[in-house]
């Protein structure tokens, strides 16, 4: 778990459309998936590197371990 939590989700309805953000713990990874709506885009912050994102839905996966880094 990741301060206490093991999965977390949001989303939000922007002027462009439906963005969706969220993580889950599984085994010793962190899977962390976005949908970004159709002509939007967003600049994710994964493990201090950052991933310049246009329109679709993304799944990044990450060693458990290297949480601790993240901002």
């Amino acid at each position: 778990m990741i301060g206490g939590f093991g999965r977390v989700s949001g989303r939000i309805d922007s002027p462009f459309g439906l963005l969706k953000s969220g993580w889950q713990l599984q085994e010793e990874k962190v899977i962390y998936t976005c949908t970004i709506p159709a002509n939007a885009s967003a600049t994710l912050v994964l493990d201090g590197d950052n991933h310049e994102l246009g329109s679709g839905s993304y799944e990044f996966v990450v060693d458990a371990g290297k949480q601790n880094k993240l901002d």
